[in-house]
């Protein structure tokens, strides 16, 4: 993605998640799509595996603690070859 205006879309869209949920951010609730992860365990975007997607589980219900992690290559990302994706769940 390319410009403020995705990055602007991208906001809404965790912004849109978390006032569905809560009304609001809650503290350790995260959504976010590409970039860095932000892992409780080990970072599984290492080595050839990037970030595609991670979502606290309290985005969605705040008494469940959990990160949940997709990663791939970016290849397979780029080239929308997702059922290569990885997902991983951590406590």
């Amino acid at each position: 993605m390319d410009g403020d205006g995705d990055e602007n879309a991208l906001d809404g869209f965790e912004e849109a998640v978390l006032d569905a949920a809560f009304g609001g951010q809650r503290p350790g609730v995260c959504v976010q799509n590409g970039g860095f992860s932000n892992p409780w365990d080990m970072a599984p975007d290492e080595g050839d595996l990037v970030l595609f997607a991670q979502m606290a589980g309290q985005a969605i219900d705040y008494n469940v603690f959990t990160m949940n992690l997709i990663v791939g290559t970016r290849e397979d990302i780029a080239a929308g070859e997702y059922v290569g994706l990885r997902y991983e769940q951590q406590y």
